[in-house]
């Protein structure tokens, strides 16, 4: 997959998983939330969570900062 393609891949994923952690969070407290469950709601898999970000606290820290989408 060229670099390009993958980046694109990336940010969906990203969106995907923030999308999925709000909804979540919206249910339940983020410290209740686990990254397999967060995986299914996002539809993807736990490899490319562990791609895009470490745990659902970095994805938080991330989009406070404005850096996902």
């Amino acid at each position: 997959m060229d670099e390009r393609r993958q980046s694109r891949t990336n940010i969906l994923a990203k969106e995907y998983i923030v999308s999925a952690l709000l909804l979540l969070v919206s249910q339940k407290p983020l410290s209740k939330i686990t990254i397999s469950e967060l995986c299914q709601k996002a539809g993807v898999s736990r490899m490319t969570f562990y791609k895009v970000k470490q745990s659902t606290t970095s994805i938080k820290r991330a989009k406070a900062k404005g850096e996902c989408y």
